[in-house]
């Protein structure tokens, strides 16, 4: 596969699959080993969710005062409130609008086709884990019918499950690798004569020193791991060194020109 752009934000596991030439069983292994995330594509889901105020003049019926979520990925929109008196909480329905990032146990459930009968927690794509909805599961059915006519909705199953582009990308990146650019040859030069100059040439044990000091720097920051293998976690689109440098708005050298730099000075 050539390293053509990826043309949508999300990807069901099927189209994923076969833009980047491998199986669905592959994008379950890279989840489990945390390359990537899953999430459930949420169409106007009834939610919950649960919160604290210890304001005496807090009114719940005011919805621009609870807790909402919001941005280019996720939405939670509040619908009304109620106080649960026995646990002195508020709770606020709302309806949850597009992806939301389930428990592993989830998801290994719908990868089983294991039906999903009960509430479960969720996080919108982009939150760090500070806005968990209790996504709702309503059952219709004959109660004295037992299970087996029961009606779970929604029906939470694969074909829910998305792929961000940008995990996209980071698999496209482990299998098909962006070529490392070719230097441009250095034309050659007639040598200057001779004359006084304050130049002097770096010898190698200058050199070998500026190498143990950045190795050693880097051990300081990141620690021995990434110091004495420094390559993964500067061309990985999700390396710590890679995200530090790119948060400040700069580019680091390629990690193949980092290892070379560093691979004759050891830390200890």
């Amino acid at each position: 596969m050539s390293r053509k752009p990826i043309p949508f934000k999300t990807m069901t596991l099927e189209q994923a699959a076969k833009f980047l030439e491998c199986d669905v069983d592959d994008l379950f292994q890279w989840w489990e080993e945390r390359v990537i995330k899953l999430c459930i594509d949420c169409k106007d889901l009834r939610a919950e969710i649960i919160f604290t105020n210890d304001e005496k003049d807090f009114d719940p019926l005011k919805l621009d005062e609870v807790p909402f979520w919001q941005d280019e990925c996720s939405s939670f929109m509040p619908i009304r409130v109620t106080f649960d008196e026995l646990d002195g909480v508020f709770k606020t329905e709302g309806i949850v609008k597009g992806l939301f990032i389930p428990s592993q146990q989830i998801i290994n459930n719908i990868k089983n086709d294991v039906i999903i009968t009960d509430d479960f927690l969720a996080d919108p794509f982009k939150s760090i884990g500070d806005f968990p909805v209790i996504i709702k599961i309503i059952k219709y059915g004959d109660s004295y019918a037992g299970d087996y006519n029961c009606k779970y909705v929604p029906k939470i199953r694969q074909s829910l499950l998305r792929i961000h582009s940008e995990d996209i990308e980071a698999i496209r990146d482990i299998l098909y690798p962006a070529p490392t650019p070719t230097p441009a040859p250095i034309p050659l030069q007639t040598p200057m004569p001779e004359g006084p100059s304050d130049s002097r040439k770096v010898g190698t044990k200058t050199v070998n020193a500026m190498a143990l000091f950045i190795k050693q720097l880097i051990a300081i920051n990141y620690g021995d791991d990434v110091a004495n293998s420094p390559r993964k976690h500067i061309d990985n689109p999700r390396g710590v060194i890679k995200s530090d440098f790119e948060n400040k708005g700069l580019t680091p050298p390629s990690g193949n020109v980092v290892e070379k730099w560093l691979k004759n000075s050891d830390l200890d």
